[in-house]
């Protein structure tokens, strides 16, 4: 059974108003920033899914002109939207008041994770890996 998509990645405007949209979620509470966490991990899943699939099919079949399309499509407008979006979604996450209201034994890791990330994350980097 194939899993039914609910962000078309191919229309990158779309994309984008999904992703500004859940940067621009209003987080008054912790119950709040746990919903918007658990709710940022469903897009981007269902996102990086859609590219990883799509990375498979030009691996299978390179000579498509179609998957190719796809393939270079996510690699030139979708990764880079992700990782730009993922850096300013981890900067809300770590600016949250209600961080530190969260359990750290069920959010201690992803918090080290995003703190870590946001140390190595350069803008600059994102358009050399495009190329």
């Amino acid at each position: 059974m194939q899993r039914v998509n609910t962000i078309d990645i191919s229309n990158v405007l779309q994309l984008e108003k999904t992703l500004s949209t859940l940067l621009n979620k209003m987080i008054s509470s912790k119950l709040d920033l746990e919903n918007w966490l658990k709710e940022q991990s469903k897009v981007i899943w269902d996102i990086e899914e859609q590219v990883r699939s799509h990375y498979i099919a030009f691996q299978c079949n390179t000579d498509d002109e179609e998957i190719k399309d796809t393939f270079e499509h996510d690699q030139q407008f979708v990764k880079p939207l992700l990782k730009r979006y993922q850096n300013l979604l981890d900067n809300k996450y770590l600016e949250s008041p209600f961080r530190m209201e969260l359990d750290s034994n069920v959010y201690g890791l992803l918090d080290t994770k995003i703190k870590n990330a946001q140390k190595l994350f350069c803008e600059e980097n994102i358009e050399l890996e495009i190329k």
